[in-house]
């Protein structure tokens, strides 16, 4: 669970980088790729936090069947 709570902190501070790198961009003052590279890694940590809660999931799924298993 604690897994699940950094990455939604990751995927947070990520887009207030690409909001950030936006704006400089949008003012003048930023450059394409430095919001292309805040779009990705927000992107990345999205995809983090997909497979955090996807192996969390299959990870709970095991223990259920394994506590099954054993009740029978």
């Amino acid at each position: 669970m604690q897994m699940l709570k950094s990455n939604k902190k990751q995927i947070s501070i990520a887009k207030a980088r690409t909001v950030e790198e936006r704006g400089r961009y949008a003012n003048g003052s930023g450059q394409a790729s430095f919001v292309i590279s805040a779009q990705n890694n927000e992107q990345n940590a999205q995809l983090g936090y997909a497979q955090v809660a996807t192996n969390y999931q299959k990870a709970v799924l095991d223990f259920k069947a394994t506590i099954d298993q054993l009740v029978r």
